[in-house]
């Protein structure tokens, strides 16, 4: 009865939310919707008719009325997340509503023509950031080690992979300036986040294809390029999910176990369609059964303070099923009932809404490479939301956040500049 009546209530919530937001690619809202309810189909299809289970950590096994449990959390999450959106829409201003009614038209291309020796400067900067916190970090391991997780400090990782990220959008900036550095610069961090054994090799792949074909020419070649790209950045991703398991870690171990047989390669893609739809309604499930409700660890995972001061360190190893795989966003919320569950996602529909708006209006005035990063950061949460702890998965929000925060200072300070400069005339 529930599951038909979510189904009814969000059959009839869409066709209103498709009347005031106008579609688009890069929707973070429609990209939420279509992500959940593809995932819970094709669930649903595995679990039922689907005999040959990939049973990863033996997750699979679990009893049907667990299985059915965890997928009506998740239409009530996603039916929650509409309600959270049509909030939005109702309380918001009139200049807000017609953003998010009108198109956004091309916005898939963007002229860049920076300070070319400024860049340069930076992204030799950050480059030798990285270097030094992998030396910091991983030294030596990050070619062979025995364990997946290094033994150096952590906090140089984690700064090694914001830098990447930022250092991997101005290679892609400065990609038709500078070739040569772009290219040599993007294969270094790439064979490093390889190395590491991070899906974060494939966001950067994304990335860095993504900005090269947005500031290039719209040609047929250039095109054809980017869906390649797109094409193998799914076969590369297939290729990391298999590393975790190996018997030592590290770039040499993780490049020799390329030599594989065809088949074992078709099982591979295979099996990453499965890990990337399927496994996180598993992992939800796993999470409802074993997480404990605790209150404070809701507070510890949306507190955006850095984890030494609010014990994060100590509540994390408490959040997971094994070594290799945490608790997930989706049922850390859900182990603690519907009404917490409701609540949430309805305040996740407005927060995303405002992210949409916001993404919108960055593309209605020109300001593209910010508005691709809102939905880029939009589309992290999605992906992560189903198979990382709460903490990992809600930072991509208050990224987003910063980076609206910072272009408004700048903005507001390039105001102030500008009267300074009239009240002296």
């Amino acid at each position: 009865m529930e599951l038909a009546f979510y189904t009814l209530a969000l059959l009839f919530i869409l066709p209103i939310i498709n009347k005031f937001l106008k579609f688009q690619l890069l929707s973070g809202v429609y990209l939420f919707i279509t992500f959940y309810l593809t995932t819970i189909v094709l669930s649903i299809l595995y679990f039922y008719f689907y005999d040959d289970k990939f049973a990863l950590y033996n997750f699979d096994f679990i009893h049907s009325s667990l299985f059915l449990k965890t997928i009506k959390y998740h239409l009530l999450a996603v039916l929650a997340f509409c309600v959270g959106v049509l909030f939005y829409y109702d309380f918001s201003k009139p200049n807000t509503r017609l953003t998010l009614n009108s198109s956004v038209s091309n916005v898939l291309k963007f002229s860049f023509s920076g300070n070319t020796d400024l860049l340069n400067t930076m992204t030799h900067i950050i480059f030798m950031v990285i270097i030094l916190c992998c030396a910091l970090s991983y030294g030596l391991e990050i070619f062979y080690r025995d364990d997946y997780i290094p033994t150096g400090n952590l906090i140089f990782v984690t700064v090694m992979k914001l830098a990447s990220m930022v250092l991997t959008i101005l290679l892609g900036l400065i990609y038709n300036q500078n070739r040569w550095l772009s290219f040599s610069y993007f294969l270094i961090i790439f064979m490093i986040a390889l190395g590491t054994g991070s899906r974060l090799a494939a966001v950067y792949i994304v990335l860095y294809s993504l900005l090269i074909f947005l500031t290039g020419k719209s040609t047929l070649k250039n095109k054809l390029i980017f869906g390649l790209n797109i094409v193998l950045t799914f076969l590369f991703v297939c290729f990391l999910i298999s590393l975790r398991p190996l018997e030592y870690h590290g770039l040499i171990p993780y490049v020799t176990s390329l030599i594989v047989t065809p088949e074992a390669f078709l099982d591979t893609i295979a099996f990453n369609f499965y890990y990337s739809f399927i496994f996180g309604i598993f992992v939800t499930a796993e999470t409802i059964t074993e997480n404990a409700v605790d209150w404070n660890n809701i507070y510890v995972s949306v507190n955006p303070l850095p984890g030494k001061w609010i014990g994060w360190y100590d509540v994390a190893p408490k959040l997971r099923s094994n070594i290799h795989a945490p608790f997930s966003f989706n049922g850390e919320i859900f182990t603690f009932g519907k009404a917490f569950t409701i609540f949430f996602f309805i305040i996740l529909g407005i927060v995303f809404s405002d992210l949409e708006y916001r993404m919108r209006w960055f593309f209605k005035h020109k300001k593209k490479l910010l508005g691709f990063l809102i939905a880029f950061l939009m589309a992290l949460f999605i992906l992560f939301s189903f198979e990382y702890n709460m903490r990992s998965t809600i930072r991509y929000i208050y990224y987003a956040y910063i980076t609206i925060l910072i272009h408004k200072m700048m903005n507001n300070y390039k105001f102030k500049l500008s009267s300074l400069v009239d009240v002296t005339k």
